[in-house]
């Protein structure tokens, strides 16, 4: 492969390193064609396809006019620890001044002045990706790469070091409410008799419910309970004596009649 890197026009892909990888695997069923055009892409996005194309012209694996080279496809037919040397070498060959970064045991900031520097990137997303793409593709390959170099998360080339998810802090339960049984209906229409010493007989008829009352109204309704039942503990009652019957005569007076 020709050297390539920094001032060489290469422009670092900035696309999920994964999309990339499982392209290539992709491919290596059915056999490469001999143009990469989207039909190949139909189960991915608009943006992954014109990243994918970006890509396979920066590592110089098709032309202009999309048409493959040798190299892509070796890497195609490849498999196993061959496929990942020839990953190996395009690491090698297009991300020369990152490598050389890395061998100095560089900064995290000095890897990002790379790409900065050498490619003319701007914008702080498309670094970052670019970066990522880069860190991705070098530990697949199997390159050591600095110490202070960010770590990746396996699997979906997404860029970070990894970090411990935050446990949830359990929910205090609130304390249960006690549940009140509900008050039993009053009787309906309750009355209170209280016999006179004179004779007959006071009723006291209540058409309320005495728990709802409050302030005067309850103050007085007990009170008037408490003297009728004050009045009748005092003059307990006692049934009326039974009426003597009255004896009838049941024989007849005889009169004697004299003649």
């Amino acid at each position: 492969m020709a050297g390539a890197g920094e001032g060489s026009g290469f422009k670092p892909p900035y696309m999920a390193f994964q999309t990339f990888w499982r392209f290539i695997d992709e491919l290596s069923g059915p056999g490469l064609p001999p143009v990469i055009d989207r039909s190949l892409m139909s189960s991915k996005s608009g943006t992954d396809q014109a990243n994918l194309v970006t890509a396979l012209r920066s590592f110089n694996l098709i032309n202009d006019d999309n048409t493959v080279n040798a190299t892509f496809n070796a890497l195609v037919t490849a498999s196993g620890e061959e496929r990942k040397q020839l990953l190996r070498e395009l690491v090698q060959t297009y991300y020369q001044p990152q490598l050389a970064v890395s061998a100095q045991n560089g900064t995290e900031q000095q890897l990002n002045d790379s790409f900065r520097n050498g490619y003319g990137i701007v914008g702080a997303d498309t670094l970052r990706k670019s970066v990522t793409f880069f860190l991705h593709a070098s530990r697949e390959a199997g390159i050591a790469l600095s110490q202070h170099f960010p770590n990746t998360r396996s699997g979906s080339g997404a860029p970070g070091q990894a970090r411990a998810k935050a446990r949830a802090k359990p929910r205090k339960k609130a304390p249960a409410t006690p549940v009140v049984p509900p008050a039993p209906p009053p009787t309906a229409n309750p009355a209170v008799n209280v016999r006179l010493q004179t004779g007959g007989t006071l009723q006291l008829l209540v058409d309320v419910n005495p728990i709802t009352l409050v302030g005067e109204d309850r103050e007085f309704f007990f009170k008037v309970l408490d003297l009728l039942t004050e009045y009748s503990a005092a003059h307990p009652q006692t049934p009326p004596a039974a009426s003597a019957a009255d004896g009838d005569d049941s024989g007849d007076d005889s009169e004697e009649n004299t003649d």
